[in-house]
């Protein structure tokens, strides 16, 4: 049985947000226990690649996480543009498309313009000067 890429899409959106909503329960329970914790900053990388309405879900039944400030809010800001891209998504799908298309095609302009690299796994970008330790030489690596 082969998935059409909505379905795929759909399933995979749906995977995240549980993936989320377990991930905010067990910070609950170790908040609860005592024990370690996950960090704020992997909570909302959760949130960000796909798992807001998990992680808003897992707030608001766990009672987790709706007090503490800035975290609400910057919670509140990755689910109004997972709606906005949403929303654009499926009031316009040629414009979200050109966008995608626009943003990949940044990432691959570098491999055009340096036909010598390509495949080769080396991101193009500013010099970084770097001092090597051993001889207290600068040196520039393509970051």
């Amino acid at each position: 049985m082969e998935l059409s890429t909505p379905l795929a899409l759909f399933v995979l959106y749906l995977l995240l947000n549980v993936i989320a909503f377990c991930v905010y329960w067990w910070d609950k329970q170790a908040a609860i226990e005592g024990t370690w914790r996950i960090s704020e900053r992997t909570l909302l990388g959760v949130a960000f690649i796909g798992g807001s309405l998990g992680a808003l879900a897992a707030q608001q039944m766990l009672r987790h996480k709706t007090r503490k400030e800035p975290f609400r809010t910057l919670l509140m800001i990755i689910i109004i543009l997972h709606a906005l891209g949403a929303a654009s998504w499926l009031l316009a799908p040629e414009l979200a498309k050109s966008v995608i298309v626009a943003i990949a095609g940044r990432s691959r302009s570098s491999a055009r313009r340096y036909p010598a690299l390509r495949g080769r796994g080396v991101s193009i970008g500013r010099p970084i000067a770097r001092r090597d330790r051993s001889s207290g030489n600068s040196w520039w690596r393509a970051s």
